[in-house]
C-alpha cells in the first residue's frame, strides 16, 4: 500500500469511531502514517481493506495494525500451502534445474567459465520465484546443490526441510508483523519511540 492509500484507510477508521485519533498531533498521526505504510507495504489495499471490515466486526474500539495484520493473515492461512506443498514446489524448481542444465548445456562445455555463469543466473532466475518460506528456509547455494542430489539425498533434505519450515514461517510472518523498518506499535496503538 502507498500513503494514499493508508491515509484514507486510516479515515476509514475515523468514520467509524469518530473519537479515535482525535487528541493525537499531526506530527504523531504522520508517524502513524509511515509506520502503517510500512507494515502494509507488502499487501494490496483489498487485503488491508478486508482486514479492516473484519476487525470492524469483531471489535468496538478502533482497530490497531496488528489487528488488520492478523485478521490479513487468518485469510491468508486459508490460502497457505501446507509444508509438504513447499517441498514438492522446492522439488519441482530443482527438476526444472536440473532438466533445462542437462538438454541445454553440451557435456564437453559444463565446466566453462561462461556456461557455469549463465547457468547460475538462471537457476537465480527459478529460485527467486519460490516462495519466501522456502527461499528463507533453503540459501541459494543449498538449492543449486539440490540439483547435483541423488533420490537417497534428497528424502534426507526433506526431512530437514520439514523440520525447519514451521520455524522459518514463524520468522517470515514475524518479520511482516514488525515491518520493514523493525517498527514497533504495541497493542494500544501509540507508537514508542
Amino acid at each position: 500500500m502507498n500513503k494514499e492509500e493508508v491515509v484514507e484507510l486510516l479515515m476509514h477508521i475515523k468514520a467509524e469511531f469518530p473519537y479515535a485519533f482525535t487528541n493525537e498531533e499531526k506530527s504523531l498521526f504522520e508517524m502513524r502514517v509511515v509506520h502503517w505504510c510500512d507494515c502494509l507495504a507488502e499487501y494490496t489495499a483489498k487485503q488491508a481493506y478486508d482486514g479492516l471490515k473484519l476487525s470492524f466486526m469483531k471489535k468496538d474500539t478502533p482497530p490497531t495494525i496488528s489487528d488488520i495484520i492478523s485478521y490479513i493473515r487468518k485469510t491468508e492461512l486459508l490460502n497457505q500451502p501446507s509444508d509438504n506443498e513447499l517441498w514438492s514446489i522446492l522439488v519441482d524448481a530443482v527438476n526444472k534445474i536440473k532438466t533445462t542444465l542437462v538438454q541445454e548445456t553440451p557435456s564437453s562445455m559444463w565446466r566453462t567459465p561462461i556456461y557455469q555463469l549463465r547457468d547460475k543466473r538462471r537457476c537465480g532466475a527459478v529460485y527467486e520465484k519460490l516462495p519466501i518460506e522456502v527461499r528463507k528456509c533453503v540459501d541459494f547455494e543449498t538449492f543449486v546443490l539440490y540439483a547435483g542430489l541423488e533420490e537417497k539425498s534428497m528424502s534426507i533434505e526433506r526431512n530437514r526441510f520439514l523440520k525447519a519450515i514451521p520455524e522459518v514461517r514463524q520468522a517470515v510472518s514475524e518479520k511482516k508483523m514488525v515491518g520493514q523498518n523493525n517498527l514497533y506499535l504495541p497493542k494500544n496503538g501509540r507508537l514508542k519511540e
